[in-house]
């Protein structure tokens, strides 16, 4: 299973062959495009591996869009630091509950 690093690594060589754009700002309007694809898959209750393809897609312009920020910085490291915020951190959003995220 690749890691973000990993992963990183996989999609700048790509977007080197393909000669993809490297504006941040592109990076962001494709993520928040695909997002909205995932939620709409959701709402139309599409197959799970539909809205999750979607949901990749996301991650894959979010990930695209660190390296163009920064191809030097280490993915891993600022998820497990992140992680560990997150975890210490109180509830953020109140309504985030079991009992809502059922279909």
């Amino acid at each position: 299973m690749p890691t973000l690093e990993a992963c990183k690594e996989m999609i700048a060589q790509l977007s080197e062959a393909k000669k993809w754009s490297k504006d941040p700002n592109i990076k962001f309007l494709y993520a928040f495009v695909e997002l909205g694809e995932a939620v709409d898959a959701w709402k139309k209750r599409k197959p799970p591996s539909k809205v999750i393809e979607e949901i990749i897609d996301t991650i894959y312009y979010l990930i695209h869009c660190a390296w163009c920020i920064n191809p030097q910085i280490n993915l891993d490291q600022l998820f497990i630091r992140k992680h560990r915020i997150n975890y210490k951190r109180s509830r953020k959003y109140p309504n985030d509950t079991t009992e809502r995220n059922n279909r």
